[in-house]
């Protein structure tokens, strides 16, 4: 007679993981191994005061008047704008860090990934490298949620750069490229700007 035996397989408990360290050790407050506040709300309620959002309005809202009527006056290089962008960067790190805080709130989760997707496309008007940003979502296996934003950012950056060298290579006058008449005004204007400053 033929004895089956029955091989005894428990189910897969799924432990809680330390968003910081990933370490096991957990009390209900904080990480017994790294010390991480587990009740201290690192991403912030969407659209809240710890959103990208916010920081954006605080930003438009120290612009002058001038630029707040005229955007493309704005100084990208200034030290508020330098300020604005580590603030988008530091955002998005939270995101990449936390995603366990965020990505399990399905009732937020949405809101989350289109203030994502937002801050990416800020991001990257700001200067930060489209390639930083998709690996650091690679890194966290989220980038298939932000492919086609990626996608569209690196399209008209492409669109940018081609429309630039079109202008530049465009002809005044049927014979004369653009971008040989302005190497000519500074070319003519660092000659004046040399002889001025021999002549005092």
């Amino acid at each position: 007679m033929d004895t089956q035996i029955k091989i005894y397989r428990p189910e897969k408990i799924n432990y809680k993981l330390c968003p910081s360290c990933k370490s096991y050790f957990l009390t209900d407050d904080e990480c017994q191994s790294c010390g991480f506040q587990l009740k201290f709300d690192r991403i912030g309620k969407p659209f809240g005061e710890r959103s990208f959002y916010y920081y954006k309005h605080n930003y438009i809202k120290s612009w002058p008047l001038p630029v707040k009527l005229f955007n493309f006056l704005e100084n990208m290089t200034s030290e508020k704008a330098v300020s604005y962008s580590r603030q988008l960067q530091f955002r998005f790190d939270d995101f990449m860090k936390y995603v366990d805080l965020w990505y399990v709130r399905s009732a937020d989760t949405v809101k989350y990934l289109v203030e994502i997707g937002d801050l990416i496309k800020e991001m990257v008007f700001y200067g930060i490298p489209i390639k930083d940003i998709s690996a650091q979502l690679e890194k966290r296996e989220l980038e298939y949620l932000f492919h086609e934003v990626l996608a569209s950012l690196e399209s008209q950056q492409q669109e940018k750069k081609w429309q630039l060298k079109k202008i530049l290579n465009g002809r005044v006058f049927y014979f004369l490229r653009l971008r040989f008449l302005l190497f000519l005004l500074i070319f003519l204007f660092s000659i004046f700007f040399l002889l001025s400053f021999s002549s005092i």
